[in-house]
């Protein structure tokens, strides 16, 4: 669920970059779960910009991350949107 931002933002830096399409499918609600290598645990809770190829596609806020298994990561598909073929790609 995407919540509307409330705080001002004065010059803010920070951003998360995503590959095509999944910067546009968080922002448009369709891609509930990030999933990525990187442990983003200096970011939690600092509003970032939501960034897919050079356009920002709005700001967004993360929880603490957390790892999951192999299994998990097959029954939350629907919520982060990653096939099983990217997945074997990009964490051999």
């Amino acid at each position: 669920m995407l919540e509307k931002c409330t705080q001002t933002l004065i010059q803010h830096k920070e951003g998360i970059c995503f590959s095509a399409p999944f910067g546009k499918n968080i922002s448009d609600g369709t891609k509930q779960l990030i999933i990525k290598s990187k442990l983003f645990k200096k970011e939690v809770d600092k509003l970032l910009y939501l960034i897919q190829d050079n356009l920002c596609y709005g700001i967004i806020k993360l929880k603490y991350p957390f790892k999951i298994t192999s299994k998990e990561f097959k029954e939350l598909e629907p919520k982060h949107g990653i096939s099983e073929d990217e997945y074997k790609r990009w964490w051999p």
